[in-house]
């Protein structure tokens, strides 16, 4: 029987809040005693009728003004324009109950959220705070720390709102919102950018809790904090989880994607056009937006050297979205490939596009000043080095950021050094170093100084250079080309001990260029055979042959002197072999232009005039406008003396 009589009370109840949507309020309500107006109202809120509920409570605050449960009826009027979304009629409400005792809790609990609907998170706090210290056992606590944790959330204070979940979870662990609370806490690890400790968070999320929409967040987040970890095969595998179980078309799309950039990152190129294609695909069914897409897939095929492809997807991103904030990345890539296939004009005309849009977006900073340097090294190859110039200028004009000064100065000094303007170039340089000797550039900078008074020939200012960088910089990456550097002065220096020692030492650090290595294999031919060690000089030319990469212009050098090598060694036959396969190999150049004067020489010397004679007169026919025309002249009237051909020799 008393089943039925609440069971009867529950239909009675919903029958009278039914009949209020369809009839005037007064045919229920005039002749309602207080407790049943109260409990109409109260059932309708409870039920989400807050229109119906409003009328009642009013009605009730109208016919009872002395309730004893008036503050409590305003309390729920409060309510009701909350969740209406009328947030100022709520906080109008709630803020005249503040001087009652009456449920003190749940008004500054209900006055808290509503400044934090309203984005007035320190006022929020403050509620949200009063409450927690001066009724602790209210059952508005857990809740209160909930949201005072939400306030530092929306504020990306990721710190305190962590400690904010954390204080939920230890005092209230079995209460309804500790899931969540455990889930944000994992969160706040992530968006601190604490990784590892993310990952360790969301696994013990997953061990404890089986929601399976949190679940394929969950694993989202593991595989974003492996991916920022660059660990991006597991990366990977935690992608594909959350693409697995997730109902959500969103995660589903996202984690296909970031599979797509994983297996970028990974050089996997084949997969990550799979996955770049499948959310493609996804995107376009369930028409999610997404200009990530085309950036990743730009990516890949600029990776893959397909720059038509790339330069499609970019134009596919501008194209789609032409407001997306990808918008400068897409203009530098673009750009970018331009420079890359020498197509400077279509170049310098996206880097414009950067430059011109990205003046009024400050969010891509970093972009624009990439944009300028690129529209600066792109006028140097147009052979435009006022406007080179001219870009770098304005990077270093519109920043206050020091490192960005000393890039901006470098790189303008490795302009002028690109151009042959080397006396510039080191002005640049002694300006960045004597006004930014800490920075992080100042070895580098050190290093490009060296080489420009190397090729101004300022040999000693050189070599004090370079000496300053090995004694500043024992650790710099530039230590062992800078041997290489030294090998060279040396050997200009005419000290050839110590430039087989530098080349030495230079071919013996890690690590190494190969053009340069087979430049300092040369010059340690060249010195040991200055020191007159023939045989050992034969040896290294003789291994340099093997080398196909050895380029052709030294080729011919390295057969010269391995006949030269020959010669110092007394095996003449060898070396005269040797120089006239240099002759009939490379018949116009230099290399043999020197061995037609060792076999002249080596024939004069031998007193075989004719044919010393017969290889400077072929010099002369050969090379009428060489360097060394007025020696061979000399050398040929030398020969025709010798002869006793005197009139040829006048």
């Amino acid at each position: 029987m008393v089943k039925f009589l609440r069971g009867f009370q529950k239909a009675f109840l919903l029958l009278v809040v039914m009949g209020a949507l369809l009839f005037p309020l007064d045919a229920y309500a005039q002749n309602e005693t207080e407790k049943e107006l109260f409990l109409i109202a109260q059932k309708s809120f409870d039920d989400g009728f807050y229109d119906v509920a409003i009328r009642y409570i009013q009605k009730f605050v109208e016919q009872f003004p002395q309730s004893e449960k008036n503050v409590q009826a305003k309390l729920l009027l409060g309510q009701c324009y909350f969740f209406k979304g009328q947030y100022l009629k709520a906080f109008d409400i709630f803020e005249k109950l503040l001087p009652y005792s009456e449920f003190k809790d749940a008004t500054l609990f209900w006055l808290g959220e509503t400044h934090l609907k309203g984005e007035d998170y320190k006022q929020a706090e403050d509620y949200y705070r009063q409450l927690i210290d001066i009724y602790p056992n209210s059952t508005y606590v857990p809740q209160a720390y909930h949201s005072l944790a939400w306030t530092h959330f929306e504020r990306k204070d990721y710190f305190k709102a962590k400690e904010a979940f954390m204080n939920l979870l230890q005092k209230f662990p079995a209460h309804l919102l500790s899931e969540e609370a455990f889930f944000k806490v994992a969160e706040c690890e992530y968006f601190l950018g604490q990784y590892e400790s993310a990952i360790q968070a969301f696994l013990k999320y997953l061990t404890k809790y089986s929601q399976l929409d949190r679940q394929a967040q969950a694993y989202f987040y593991i595989a974003e904090s492996y991916y920022y970890l660059q660990d991006f095969l597991t990366a990977g595998t935690y992608y594909a989880k959350a693409a697995e179980i997730s109902y959500d078309p969103h995660v589903i799309f996202m984690s296909k994607l970031s599979m797509g950039w994983s297996y970028l990152k990974l050089g996997k190129y084949d997969l990550s056009e799979k996955y770049f294609n499948e959310a493609e695909k996804l995107a376009t069914e369930r028409k999610i937006l997404s200009d990530d897409i085309y950036l990743g897939k730009a990516n890949l095929y600029s990776e893959m050297e397909n720059y038509p492809q790339a330069l499609m997807a970019y134009e596919t991103l501008l194209e789609k979205f032409p407001q997306s904030l990808r918008f400068a990345e897409a203009y530098l890539g673009k750009a970018n490939i331009h420079y890359l296939q020498e197509n400077y004009d279509e170049a310098i005309k996206a880097y414009q596009k950067i430059v011109e849009r990205g003046a009024r977006d400050s969010q891509h900073q970093e972009i624009l000043e990439k944009a300028y340097y690129g529209l600066a090294w792109t006028y140097l190859k147009k052979g435009q080095t006022d406007l080179a110039i001219q870009s770098f200028q304005h990077v270093l004009d519109s920043t206050e950021n020091k490192m960005v000064k000393i890039s901006a100065l470098t790189q303008m000094g490795d302009a002028y050094h690109d151009v042959g303007e080397f006396e510039k170039a080191i002005t640049i340089y002694d300006r960045i170093l004597s006004k930014y000797p800490d920075s992080l550039y100042t070895d580098y900078v050190q290093f490009r100084q060296g080489l420009a008074l190397l090729k101004l020939n300022r040999v000693e200012a050189a070599l004090l250079s370079f000496q300053t960088l090995q004694a500043n910089f024992p650790t710099s990456k530039h230590l062992n080309e800078v041997r290489y550097y030294l090998a060279v002065v040396y050997f200009q220096k005419r000290d050839w001990s110590q430039a087989v020692r530098y080349s030495q030492e230079y071919l013996g650090g890690l690590p190494r260029s190969n053009t340069l290595a087979i430049e300092a294999q040369y010059l340690l031919g060249l010195s040991h055979f200055s020191l007159k060690d023939s045989s050992k000089a034969l040896t290294i030319f003789q291994e340099l042959l093997k080398d196909p990469s050895l380029p052709p212009t030294m080729l011919q050098l390295v057969e010269l002197n391995i006949g030269k090598c020959f010669f110092e060694l007394g095996q003449m036959k060898p070396a005269i072999q040797q120089f006239e396969m240099v002759l009939q190999k490379y018949p116009d150049s230099v290399a043999a232009q020197e061995a037609f004067l060792e076999l002249g020489e080596y024939y004069f010397s031998n007193q075989d005039f004719l044919k010393a004679i017969s290889y400077y007169e072929k010099f002369l026919q050969q090379f009428p406008g060489a360097e060394r025309i007025s020696w061979v002249y000399y050398e040929l009237g030398r020969a025709y003396q010798a002869h006793e051909e005197l009139d040829r020799a006048v």
